[in-house]
């Protein structure tokens, strides 16, 4: 994972969706940029490529917690 670029793409996600919070932002942009390098959009082949410090089952967990999110306005995207 390309950290340099993750950082990049995370603060022009915040920029063009401020009604995102900090870590919202923050995983919009690790899924999205994990669906690049993963070249598919399957949550367990993204979080394989971008779980580094965790097991991917966690990584998993985290997106299936966000998108579960009733405070995350879905029409947002």
């Amino acid at each position: 994972m390309n950290y340099r670029l993750l950082y990049q793409w995370e603060k022009e996600i915040a920029t063009e969706l401020p009604c995102l919070n900090s870590w919202q932002a923050a995983n919009v942009a690790l899924f999205s940029l994990g669906v690049i390098e993963a070249g598919k959009c399957q949550q367990q082949e993204v979080a394989y490529k971008v779980a580094t410090g965790e097991r991917v089952e966690s990584c998993m967990r985290r997106w299936r917690r966000f998108q579960a999110n009733k405070g995350l306005a879905m029409s947002t995207f």
